[in-house]
């Protein structure tokens, strides 16, 4: 295959060989070799050898590994999918509440300055539900997954359930964490959807089931604000 020929040349230079090729085992390297059907992999092996006359030589040998190979892919391929239903949520793809759970005991052993926690839920899901249909709620929570995902990164946006999420902020002082939620909620608006927020932050270590609870405690006296607003 073309990406493998420069790597397979310079593999196989004899001042290569003769530096690398080690006093025992192997010095060997995986390519894939075109046919009719696509490509096989070959493994392709150097080691040291002595000869009758005690002459010390390098002897190739090459081998087919192609069941090898694709058998392990396809057991790094289950593992990832794996991980992946483990880690992240169904519908947004982004971190479900399982990960954030272990992201929670991390958490208690790492070191900042200071601590941030983005309390997020989206407005009205129940009502657009019932009006315009589970596809259209669907919709709302794929919308906020991705703008909470591009504010605050992938790594630190959660969907911890329904249509509540969690996001996180480190080292970061207050007037830029409001700008990033003030940021968040002109894209939701664009997007014509409404979001309520909280917000907790420290400058010092505290009991980080404390500041979730004030973060979520806000989000919900805003949340009842625009209930109250609607029914206005």
């Amino acid at each position: 295959v073309e990406d493998d020929r420069k790597r397979l040349k310079e593999f196989a230079l004899y001042d290569n060989l003769i530096k690398n090729v080690p006093q025992e085992g192997m010095y060997s390297t995986i390519f894939r070799r075109i046919t009719p059907d696509g490509f096989v992999y070959i493994q392709l092996c150097f080691t040291r050898a002595v000869g009758p006359d005690g002459e010390e030589n390098i002897v190739c040998a090459v081998r087919d590994v192609d069941a090898l190979i694709r058998e392990e892919n396809e057991r790094k391929e289950k593992y990832k999918n794996a991980i992946k239903e483990r880690d992240l949520d169904g519908l947004t793809g982004i971190r479900n509440r399982f990960c954030y759970e272990n992201y929670l005991r991390a958490l208690e052993r790492m070191n900042f300055d200071s601590l941030s926690i983005i309390y997020i839920d989206a407005d009205f899901l129940h009502e657009l539900n019932n009006t315009e249909g589970h596809d259209a709620g669907d919709e709302l929570i794929r919308c906020v997954a991705k703008e909470a995902s591009n504010v605050w990164g992938i790594d630190n946006a959660f969907r911890i359930g329904g249509d509540e999420f969690v996001a996180f902020d480190y080292d970061m002082d207050r007037k830029k964490i409001m700008n990033r939620i003030d940021s968040f909620r002109r894209k939701m608006g664009e997007h014509k959807y409404s979001v309520s927020v909280g917000f907790s932050h420290t400058d010092t270590k505290v009991d980080l089931q404390e500041l979730i609870t004030n973060a979520e405690k806000m989000m919900y006296e805003e949340k009842k604000k625009h209930h109250e607003g609607m029914k206005r």
